[in-house]
């Protein structure tokens, strides 16, 4: 990544932080789950939040991670909002990195994902649901991040979703899109 020379007031806008999270629930034989997570940079000009790879260049994803969860997770919901924990998590570390390059990121970073459920619980959760009571202190922490505008959880499809490439096994036409996506072919 090359960044241009500038004064810092001019230089807080040319790159645009974005982030992508999947969950494959339960897919290995202890009962765990698979997490992948992964990041990529755009200029903040091309940059257009309903439709993400239409940007004129595609840099590909500078951070790819696929891991298994520490626990199992009790429902397809709990795996993805314990996945956007993380890629919350490493969202604001980030930031900071990006901050003291003086490319300050104004707008809440988007976090793309596949699971409505998941989403809706980390923006606008009211307490009705007592079934996700054991997963509050997560849920309440990405409502926290949400209203302070750190990050901002948006509905990507699956076949569009890069990381799925980390979570799930995969093969044909499908597979190579993402993995062409996430290389930035």
């Amino acid at each position: 990544m090359i960044l241009r020379r500038s004064d810092s007031a001019s230089a807080t806008t040319l790159v645009r932080l974005r982030g992508y999270i999947d969950c494959s629930f339960a897919c290995h034989g202890n009962g765990k789950s698979q997490y992948c997570i992964g990041f990529d940079l755009v200029d903040e000009s091309s940059y257009i939040e309903e439709y993400p790879f239409n940007d004129l260049h595609n840099t590909g994803l500078f951070y790819l991670k696929s891991f298994m969860a520490t626990n199992v997770d009790l429902s397809t919901c709990q795996g993805e909002t314990c996945a956007t924990v993380e890629l919350a998590k490493d969202t604001i570390f980030y930031r900071g990195i990006l901050s003291e390059l003086h490319q300050t990121q104004l707008q809440p970073t988007p976090l793309y994902g596949d699971n409505d459920s998941a989403r809706s619980l980390a923006m606008q959760y009211d307490g009705s649901h007592k079934r996700v009571r054991y997963m509050l202190p997560k849920i309440n922490w990405l409502m926290e991040q949400t209203k302070a505008e750190v990050i901002k959880l948006v509905r990507m499809s699956t076949q569009m979703l890069p990381v799925d490439i980390g979570a799930k096994n995969g093969r044909g036409n499908e597979f190579y899109k993402k993995r062409d996506r996430t290389m930035g072919y």
